[in-house]
């Protein structure tokens, strides 16, 4: 048995009609359902990377820091990241600084924000070459500017135990294994001066268009 895909995540919100609007407005999500108790929203003909927003009643303490445990980010592609972050402040988001750094054989321009509901997004953008793994709404159409949901990003203590979890128990490969540290990843993350975190990438199958990937939490380096 192995996990096929990021079918959808949950969201809790306070505002839900104010949630929707943040995304349907930041990143081009299509309402796909208003039900009893939720909101679904995701791209149309899309197979997955939808998300589903649930009103709670009031939401407990303050915002989570990127680097807090939990399942922390989600992740989308943007063929034009100055567009998106200047929509997402418009949408009522808070965007941090876009960067780049070397990535492979090329370079990575990504950047951060903060939702309107207090969801962090990871957000690269695509290069001149296409995404760098399969992204359908991309790929269906040319000009749409996100792709669907395609990365949740979970902080744990022990990221080589929860690979092998993922790994024995969901049947998924390791992509990648690093450590993000330095100037370009203080900037964008907003990590103290001197930090680093452990970051890998787990693959769901090997043509999926969902990834999940484990970050420790922030360490001295």
């Amino acid at each position: 048995m192995s996990f096929l895909s990021i079918d959808e995540v949950v969201v809790h919100v306070v505002d839900i009609e104010a949630s929707a609007k943040f995304y349907i407005g930041a990143f081009d999500l299509h309402m796909l359902a208003n039900e009893s108790d939720s909101i679904l929203l995701g791209v149309l003909n899309s197979p997955s990377g939808k998300i589903r927003l649930r009103e709670v009643r009031a939401r407990e303490g303050i915002a989570p820091q990127v680097w807090d445990l939990g399942p922390r980010l989600l992740g989308m592609y943007s063929r034009d990241l100055t567009s998106t972050l200047k929509r997402i402040e418009e949408a009522g988001g808070k965007p941090r600084p876009l960067v780049s750094y070397p990535y492979g054989g090329g370079e990575m321009r990504e950047a951060i924000a903060l939702g309107s509901d207090h969801v962090w997004w990871t957000l690269p953008e695509v290069g001149s070459d296409g995404p760098r793994q399969p992204a359908p709404a991309l790929e269906q159409n040319s000009t749409r500017q996100h792709g669907e949901l395609h990365t949740v990003v979970v902080v744990v203590e022990d990221v080589d135990q929860a690979i092998a979890f993922f790994r024995d128990a969901g049947g998924m490969t390791l992509l990648f294994d690093g450590v993000m540290q330095g100037e370009v990843f203080e900037e964008m993350i907003g990590f103290p001066s001197g930090v680093s975190h452990k970051l890998s990438r787990n693959l769901l199958n090997s043509n999926a268009a969902s990834f999940l990937k484990m970050s420790s939490r922030g360490r001295r380096a």
